[in-house]
């Protein structure tokens, strides 16, 4: 969506509801508008002007990435892993030696944000220390 967003022509009611919602929530300082002239420039901030002008999403937006973060814990079997039923994740339980195989797989950390090696998740998990697998949403 955010592509064809970015190379919109349509005028704003044209677009989708969702599509409409989107463009929208970015706000004026992610949007340009089509002037008489031709030319793309920054919006006014004016939520009724919006509806019968051609706006796009600027060239350089990049949405920020979501992220999930799962706590490394003890799996039912003395296995270590993650279990993603509390937040609706994808996976009900995954095994440490399979979290790195997943595409949205980021990396491990500690609890205070410092990313941390496979190899030292027991041994931190053993002192007290929060161990977490971050996940592209």
């Amino acid at each position: 969506m955010i592509d064809k967003l970015k190379n919109n022509l349509a005028k704003l009611y044209c677009l989708t509801i969702k599509e409409q919602r989107y463009m929208k929530s970015l706000g004026v300082e992610n949007c340009e508008v089509l002037d008489s002239d031709g030319k793309w420039k920054k919006p006014l901030d004016n939520p009724k002007a919006w509806y019968s002008y051609r706006y796009r999403i600027k060239a350089n937006y990049q949405p920020e990435t979501e992220y999930i973060d799962l706590e490394v814990k003890e799996l039912d079997g003395g296995w270590l892993g993650v279990n993603g039923n509390k937040v609706n994740f994808p996976y009900k339980e995954m095994h440490l030696h399979t979290i790195m195989s997943r595409k949205n797989f980021k990396y491990f950390s500690n609890d205070i944000g410092v990313e941390i090696f496979i190899e030292n998740i027991g041994k931190s998990i053993d002192l007290g220390i929060k161990v977490i697998a971050r996940f592209v949403k």
